[in-house]
């Protein structure tokens, strides 16, 4: 298991309740379910929503270690930064992630993964249903040969779906925009391309107020150009709050490339799980 330790200026208290250990047991289920997946980033589950003007920072650290049959090494870092200004609120967020293993018998190391991402995005509240907002990126990743991936976009954000009352919150959004994107990829022979995409995603929420919530997200992005160049992720999250400082996340991910890089499957797909300390 993958222990991220995160540090926040804001505390929240927190009680554990019934639909807390509800949601512990979905999560033991959910562990025993035969799921195979692999990860892939999704900005929209990045999103949080500070109430109150301030700001807030988190430091992550994960670390993972095997030797024996198997020898071999993982660690990542991430950080990010909310914040939030009457009715502007922006984040940025950012991780790196490597990963390699050794075969004593050969004598070698492999590298088997390689990847970074940071994200800025800042949102402007016209009132409680329309929220324009705009980004910029950037991103590589070794093993699926993005050398290089930077992008800037504008969108509207709509709330379509907002239900709550004192304990439960149920809201949804639909996200409308466009992006310029230039990538680099390291085939062979290498590839450099520079286009529009057109990136439309609807989200959905629950949570409750001892702790636990539930996000689900679909993204969209197609180059208008050429339709036949799209991409779908899709991302599910579940978190628990154990106690005051102690939480538990659960998140699977995938991400489909009808036109990806030669000898790169159409495909990604991956299940986390990790504990977060706040301090």
């Amino acid at each position: 298991m993958l222990v991220a330790l995160n540090q926040s200026h804001t505390r929240h208290a927190m009680k554990l309740g019934t639909s807390v250990r509800r949601g512990a047991r979905f999560i033991i289920t959910l562990l025993a379910a035969p799921l195979l997946l692999q990860a892939q980033v999704n900005t929209e589950a990045m999103r949080r929503e500070l109430v109150a003007n301030g700001v807030q920072s988190q430091l992550g650290a994960t670390f993972e270690y095997a030797s024996g049959n198997n020898t071999y090494a993982d660690i990542g870092a991430s950080y990010r930064f909310d914040l939030r200004s009457g009715p502007v609120y922006a984040f940025l967020v950012a991780n790196y992630n490597r990963g390699a293993s050794s075969d004593d018998l050969l004598h070698k190391t492999d590298l088997y993964q390689n990847d970074g991402f940071a994200h800025i995005r800042c949102i402007y509240s016209l009132d409680s249903v329309f929220r324009p907002e705009a980004f910029v990126q950037k991103e590589f990743n070794d093993f699926i040969l993005l050398r290089d991936r930077d992008l800037a976009g504008a969108g509207l954000r709509m709330r379509l779906l907002n239900l709550c009352d004192s304990t439960r919150t149920l809201q949804g959004d639909l996200g409308i925009g466009g992006m310029f994107e230039y990538e680099h990829i390291s085939s062979i022979p290498e590839e450099t391309t520079r286009l529009f995409r057109s990136t439309n995603y609807i989200a959905l929420r629950y949570s409750v107020a001892a702790g636990t919530s539930v996000g689900i997200t679909t993204y969209y992005q197609i180059a208008p150009k050429d339709p036949h160049d799209f991409r779908v992720l899709a991302d599910a999250n579940l978190t628990v709050q154990l106690s005051t400082i102690l939480s538990f996340t659960t998140s699977a991910h995938y991400r489909y490339d009808n036109d990806p890089p030669p000898a790169v499957k159409h495909y990604d797909m991956k299940i986390a799980n990790g504990l977060g300390v706040t301090f």
